[in-house]
């Protein structure tokens, strides 16, 4: 049980004694950073709820089997996540270590984590854009199935037909927006788990949960004050203070720390089969597999130059700017304003730079807060790009 996480060994261990002794809450949140592990954590809660046997991980049940490639009915998956650098960066594992069976089980996974938000359960299928991608969803399923790791197959199917597993992905990413979870979910989920029909336990995983809006956070509290026998909810956030009081009183909260170096060096070497760098984190990791990271950097540093240049009174999206913002990677611009933080750390250590203006530190504190207003308007008010970067050079200007 719990054999595949790695690092965050006092919540494991917490979280393990609690499922052992029939003591595991029904109402739940994990925090902890991106790529701190969350989501693996609450599948393997998922997993080990509903195994039938030990709970061990190679545990060979048919629920484990079902749990281990994302196909268990009674475990949902709801929420915003960032399916696209996944499913790309798996691909990308997968190509290069030959179709090894772990690394198709990481393509498998990450695929299914994108068609897990289409279950039946939750999903309206006379929705117009919904009856449009469904046909692509089945295809997806009919594809993946050549992908199991006990068939074999040649390396030109492998490459060929996981590009066009990608390419269908990147189609129903544009086509529909999956953002917070709407409370017609939440009401489709309320019903689901008040029915009967599965013999396990039903477990519901909701990332990115502060992305709920109004209606869909009143709506689960109400299914929150008193979860039906055999049913858990499971949120996961990185903004845990963004989570409304009343939501937060309801969940039993487990932290994730950060990992440090050799935990994530460990990850990456035990999950990904890699030999990182000495100073190798595991976004360094995800980032190095990203294609057009270079764009990014360079366009994140060329930003940082022009909002410095007090001699500038106006801004022009740049060419570079405008293929991240266009990129079909959802998460692009994200990448780009993180990689503005990332850079502002970098000056924020330059000694030489930091004794270059009186009032270095108040634009450098202004900055910051431009940029993470600036994420928060893409992730939870979808505000167009382009604006958002305007807004922080006119902003900045009128602050210089």
């Amino acid at each position: 049980m719990f054999e595949n996480i790695i690092g965050h060994e006092n919540t494991v261990e917490r979280i393990k004694s609690e499922i052992k002794g029939n003591k595991f809450p029904r109402s739940t949140v994990i925090t902890g950073s991106v790529y701190s592990g969350k989501q693996t954590i609450a599948l393997e809660i998922a997993r080990s709820i509903t195994c039938q046997e030990t709970g061990e991980w190679g545990c060979m049940c048919e629920s484990c089997q079902l749990q281990r490639t994302l196909m268990h009915p009674s475990t949902l998956l709801a929420g915003f996540d960032r399916f696209l650098p996944e499913i790309n960066i798996a691909r990308e594992i997968m190509i290069k270590k030959k179709g090894e069976t772990f690394s198709r089980f990481l393509f498998i996974r990450a695929v299914r984590k994108l068609i897990k938000r289409f279950d039946p359960v939750f999903t309206d299928e006379s929705d117009a854009k919904i009856k449009k991608i469904i046909p692509l969803i089945r295809d997806l399923e009919d594809v993946l199935q050549i992908f199991n790791p006990v068939e074999e197959i040649s390396y030109e199917i492998l490459t060929k037909k996981s590009l066009e597993i990608t390419e269908k992905c990147g189609k129903i990413l544009k086509d529909i927006n999956i953002s917070g979870v709407t409370v017609n979910q939440i009401r489709k989920i309320t019903y689901w788990v008040h029915t009967t029909g599965y013999k396990d336990n039903k477990i519901i995983i909701i990332e990115n949960c502060e992305k709920m809006n109004e209606s869909a956070r009143n709506a689960v509290l109400k299914v929150l004050e008193e979860p039906p026998a055999g049913v858990y909810f499971i949120f996961l956030t990185s903004r845990y203070g963004e989570l409304i009081p009343t939501i937060r009183s309801r969940l039993r909260r487990y932290d994730l720390k950060d990992r440090n170096l050799q935990e994530s060096r460990d990850v990456i070497e035990k999950i990904f089969r890699e030999t990182p760098g000495i100073e190798f984190s595991l976004k360094d990791y995800f980032n190095s597999w990203t294609k057009g990271n270079d764009l990014i950097q360079k366009s994140a540093k060329d930003f940082i130059i022009d909002i410095f240049d007090t001699e500038r009174d106006n801004y022009t999206i740049s060419s570079d700017m405008r293929k991240i913002i266009k990129s079909a990677n959802t998460d692009s611009f994200q990448g780009f304003l993180e990689a503005v933080v990332q850079n502002v750390r970098l000056l924020i250590n330059n000694s030489d730079f930091m004794k270059s203006s009186p009032d270095v530190v108040l634009k450098i504190n202004k900055f910051s807060e431009l940029i993470n207003t600036g994420y928060r308007n893409k992730e939870i008010l979808n505000m167009n790009p382009e604006l958002i970067i305007e807004n922080i050079f006119f902003r900045m200007r009128n602050s210089i």
